[in-house]
Formats: C-alpha cells, structure tokens, sequence
C-alpha cells in the first residue's frame, strides 16, 4: 500500500514537473533578424529564373510595428542584432539593403513567416522563413525577388543555425544575413 502511494505521489510530482517545463517553453521567445541585400552582379544565373513561389499553408503573416513585444511583429530597428552590418552595407556603394527585419517567435514555433510584399527602388521583395528551435535552429527560406528590369527569380536556402552567430547567404544578385538568438 506504502509503495503505491509512493509511486503515485512520484508520478503526480514528474506530472506536475513536465507540465512546468511545457508551460516555461511556451513562454519563451528567440529573435530572428534579417536583412537582405542586393550587390553589383558580377554573373547572371538563368537557372535561377523561377516566378513563383511554393506557399505553405501553415504559415503566419509578419505584421506591422506593435508598442508591445509580441511574437510575430515587427520590432523597431533599436532592437536589431545587425545594427553594424546595416551600416556597413548602407557605407558602400555597391550594396543596397532591400529589407532589414526583426521579429520575436516562440520557441515553440511550427510555422512559417510570411514577409509582405516590399519595395525598394524597383526591386521587390516577398516571400516565407521559418525558424525553428531543435537541438540546433532550424532555417527555410524561399523569396521571390524581382528585379526593376521585370526578371524575377526565387532565393532559397536551409540550413541549420547555431543561436546567437551570424550567417550570410547569397547569390550572384542578392545576400542574406540572419542572425537567431533566444531572449526571455
């Protein structure tokens, strides 16, 4: 009788323990900042001329600035991680930055993140990230960049990150910084 108490009392504990943990998890954030960039193209790529992109249906809208730091808004450009990589880039000429993000997701997260539609100077940009938390983070991309002189093409990557370091992808027309790191 004495054992099974035990047992049931050892088991309500860990019961109790995991839910905590669950409950701590959903409470935590990472954020992810972004920026891409075009540079002077030194080799045009046909084989990356693609117009559309593949939507995912589990996905969520990236909104506009929030006065509250909440998952999935935009955070003002203080907040950023790559504050001297954007001016860097704004210093030289032959960069021109086309996007410069931050957003907070759950550690949680199972979606994508949809960037809206954005222009800089006749190059558009739209498309899907997502970011999740395994051992490691968890990186998909697909943007569909269109040129001024009408082309488009798709920018993909994925790749596994490590929190808290910078990584720079790109193309022989546009790069990519991103940068993920846990807070609260």
């Amino acid at each position: 009788m004495k054992q099974t108490m035990f047992k049931t009392l050892v088991l309500s504990f860990l019961l109790v323990i995991s839910f905590a943990i669950k409950a701590e998890s959903k409470n935590k954030l990472y954020q992810i900042d972004l920026i891409v960039f075009k540079h002077e193209a030194s080799v045009n790529n046909a084989n990356q001329l693609q117009t559309t992109l593949s939507y995912l249906k589990n996905r969520r809208n990236l909104e506009e600035q929030s006065s509250s730091l909440s998952p999935y808004h935009l955070l003002p450009f203080s907040f950023t991680h790559l504050k001297e990589e954007f001016w860097a880039l704004r210093r030289k000429p032959q960069y021109q930055v086309l996007l410069n993000y931050s957003w907070l997701q759950p550690v949680t997260n199972n979606v994508a993140v949809y960037l809206p539609k954005t222009e800089k100077e006749g190059w558009y940009l739209e498309g899907n990230i997502k970011v999740q938390q395994q051992n490691y983070y968890s990186l998909s991309s697909e943007l569909l960049i269109s040129k001024p002189d009408g082309s488009s093409f798709i920018f993909k990557e994925q790749q596994r990150l490590k929190g808290g370091q910078i990584y720079y992808f790109d193309n022989p027309e546009v790069g990519m910084l991103i940068k993920v790191h846990q807070i609260a």
